[in-house]
């Protein structure tokens, strides 16, 4: 057939003015797919792009710790990150816990956490509970001994400070300091064997010492054991144990340990679900400066989710996020932005956010702004640099970029330059081996013409059958 038929080019638009963030897998924003311009090729309308995977490295809603919801397809589809915590050399600091028992507090209003904190002029990334990457000397509690003394040289010996670095010589060391009962030097210890740092790895015996340095409060210790117990490294999996031990860490600010408890009680493991806590321990992070915190918090304001919608907040902490370079707020923000909630619609600017986050690789973001590009829409049209953006989210295995790819390659840029049929068909054929009926639909009509590629009759009765178009053999 010679009829011209639309080409799946796609503009991010809601359906009606009611859509919003549908919290759960899988689910999105309604979007609506818009055509721009005329392609001689029999296309079905394209299939909306899918949510992200649960996780970057595979996990589970049973490790819902370490992630935090996200808002993050080119149309508001929700997906996951996991935060990356681990026991790494920090500070060494006895903090004292102050709970009695290993309850969480009550919890106080969002609105007044972000107070109390904001106006006494903390919340920054220098925070005094933020640990630092590695052990310092000098912050056992009692009088300087022996075990102090082999601790400190420890130290030295593993940043290298003022010494040699030797991490063999400071693992042995630690652990003379640790039998003695030296509890900075028991985590350190503990961080070496986790890590296999400077000494054999051996997950069980980190367990042990770290638990050792937990039990008399080091707060960082607390947070590692909780997550030892949740992964079940060293020890066997215990989601509740660990929420008590998280508890423990997350009552003295380690913003680390908030996150974590935030996520057991967002998601109901190791405690009875509850999104109003959820939304505390996430507050409290966030104003300390956690960017997954604030990311995490923002969604929740944007959904109602254990506190009352409010998009200002939302938009207010996703601009937090931001800020601070997480690619998955930048796109977030940019929907924001480009559908003008909360505030006035800014497609330029909600451009310029899908492109920071495009640049840190966010295929959903590459995907918008392709979009944006390939249609003019709140940029100045560019069909090469719409090519590319779609090349990278479609090198990535994203299937709507791949289609709208093949449709580029097929006309060619301004007046047709560019025209690769033969890259058109394999991007067609990518998509189309991910169930993209329009991509068959090309793939199909161009194998069955011989247009640009081989003649081939067969493959393309089967591509077209496929599509549903046997009625057009």
């Amino acid at each position: 057939s010679n009829s011209h038929l639309v080409a799946p080019v796609l503009d991010p638009t809601m359906r009606g003015s009611g859509a919003s963030v549908a919290q759960g897998h899988g689910h999105g924003l309604a979007i609506q797919l818009q055509c721009q311009r005329a392609v001689v090729l029999p296309v079905a309308a394209p299939e909306l792009p899918r949510a992200l995977p649960a996780s970057a490295e595979g996990g589970s809603s049973q490790r819902a710790a370490q992630r935090s919801l996200l808002l993050a397809c080119s149309a508001g589809c929700l997906a996951l990150q996991a935060p990356r915590p681990r026991c790494r050399h920090r500070t060494a600091r006895l903090a004292r816990s102050r709970s009695k028992g290993f309850s969480a507090p009550e919890a106080k209003e969002v609105d007044v956490i972000e107070a109390e904190v904001v106006d006494a002029g903390r919340g920054s990334r220098d925070s005094p509970n933020r640990s630092r990457e590695s052990p310092s000397p000098s912050m056992a509690s009692g009088p300087i001994g022996d075990e102090q003394l082999k601790y400190d040289l420890a130290v030295r010996l593993f940043s290298g400070t003022d010494v040699p670095e030797d991490k063999s010589a400071a693992a042995r060391l630690f652990r003379e300091a640790a039998m003695s009962g030296h509890r900075p030097a028991q985590r350190s210890l503990a961080e070496m064997l986790y890590a296999g740092d400077g000494i054999a790895q051996d997950v069980q015996e980190a367990f042990s010492w770290m638990q050792r340095a937990a039990e008399p409060a080091i707060v960082d210790a607390q947070f590692n054991v909780g997550l030892m117990l949740l992964k079940g490294e060293g020890t066997e999996r215990k989601p509740e144990e660990a929420v008590r031990w998280f508890t423990l860490a997350a009552e003295q600010g380690l913003e680390t340990a908030q996150m974590s408890l935030a996520g057991l009680y967002r998601s109901g493991e190791g405690v009875p679900e509850d999104k109003e806590e959820a939304a505390h321990w996430f507050a409290r992070a966030a104003v300390q400066g956690n960017a997954s915190a604030q990311k995490s918090l923002a969604e929740m304001y944007h959904e109602g989710e254990g506190v009352k919608q409010d998009l200002a907040k939302a938009r207010k902490w996703f601009g937090k996020a931001a800020e601070q370079g997480l690619r998955e707020a930048q796109h977030n923000l940019g929907m924001m932005l480009y559908f003008g909630k909360a505030a006035s619609q800014d497609k330029a600017k909600a451009a310029d956010w899908y492109r920071k986050a495009a640049e840190q690789g966010l295929v959903d973001s590459q995907y918008v702004l392709a979009v944006m590009l390939d249609n003019g829409d709140g940029v100045e049209q560019d069909l090469d640099e719409a090519r590319a953006w779609y090349l990278k989210a479609a090198e990535q295995g994203h299937e709507p970029s791949q289609l709208n790819l093949g449709v580029l390659f097929y006309n060619g840029g301004a007046d047709a330059v560019g025209a690769d049929k033969e890259k058109a068909a394999y991007w067609f054929e990518k998509a189309a081996e991910q169930g993209n009926t329009s991509a068959m639909a090309n793939l199909g009509m161009m194998l069955r013409k011989g247009d640009g590629v081989p003649e081939d009759r067969e493959r393309g009765a089967y591509w077209l059958k496929k599509a549903g178009l046997a009625s057009a053999l």
